[in-house]
């Protein structure tokens, strides 16, 4: 009997190691993987951390839109009123002081840039020579600038008082403007030249079309023409000169004025700026 029982007492005391080994092994390992994971962490860069700490994005929330482009608009035209009071400003430098002859005046923009032009033309001498001086407001409106006008000495220039003439902006964007200029050498000789007038740039260009030459004889008038280089050409070329110049066609108004005081200066400037237009062809 007692045998019997130290055999059950030795029987059990083994199961019981036997099952306390297998939890001793179980904690060990479970103990050694949690200080591999412990040694592999601290082991890794902190670059590596940062990406693997970063959430996962789409393609779509990583493109950026670009930007906008920002148009570039153009500068604002100088205001109209401004120019008159820039103009009327500057009188001393423009106005004639009427021993010139028949002086007139006109408020244009030939150049189409938005910037106002004063021109004071006069015409002198029983030849009816005319004389013109261009000015155009400054590009910060502040100020009168002379235009550049190139022309020799006893060369008379375009008759441009006129109320209304024909212009052809060419191709390239020049304004053309078609004046006439009438001489008189005596009672017998005259002279009829054709001319195109361009403001371009704060300079005054103007080229010879054709002339005509008119001589008085006892009984007769002898006409002869020239074209553009003075060779001799004929009457219908001399009329058509105009119309061989590409571009597309129209027509302007100028208003002349007198200016018979100084108080009336003002009211005279503004009426010959409200009368300027430029008319597109039909």
């Amino acid at each position: 009997m007692k045998r019997t029982i130290l055999l059950c007492f030795i029987l059990a005391a083994a199961v019981l190691f036997t099952a306390c080994g297998k939890a001793a092994g179980s904690d060990s390992s479970a103990a050694e993987e949690a200080a591999q994971a412990q040694q592999s962490q601290e082991q890794t860069t902190p670059a590596e951390q940062e990406q693997t700490a970063q959430p996962e994005t789409s393609e779509e929330s990583t493109d950026q839109e670009p930007a906008p482009e920002q148009s570039q608009e153009p500068a604002e035209t100088i205001d109209p009123e401004q120019q008159l009071s820039v103009i009327l400003d500057n009188a001393g430098q423009w106005l004639l002081t009427g021993d010139e002859g028949n002086c007139m005046y006109a408020v244009t923009d030939l150049d189409d840039n938005g910037r106002l032009e004063l021109i004071a033309s006069s015409m002198q001498g029983s030849g009816l020579y005319t004389y013109s001086n261009y000015y155009e407001v400054s590009a910060d409106g502040t100020g009168l600038e002379q235009c550049a006008y190139e022309v020799q000495e006893g060369e008379s220039q375009p008759d441009i008082m006129v109320m209304q003439t024909e212009y052809v902006r060419t191709p390239d964007g020049k304004l053309l403007y078609f004046f006439e200029d009438a001489l008189r050498n005596g009672a017998a000789e005259s002279y009829l030249v054709k001319f195109a007038l361009c403001l371009e740039d704060g300079t005054v260009s103007t080229k010879v079309l054709a002339s005509q030459h008119a001589q008085a004889g006892e009984e007769d008038v002898a006409y002869t023409y020239t074209d553009a280089d003075g060779n001799e050409t004929t009457e219908e070329a001399f009329n058509t000169a105009t119309a061989n110049i590409e571009g597309e066609r129209g027509t302007v108004d100028l208003f002349w004025v007198m200016i018979p005081s100084q108080e009336e200066i003002g009211e005279m400037i503004r009426q010959s700026y409200g009368g300027f237009a430029r008319n597109a062809a039909n």
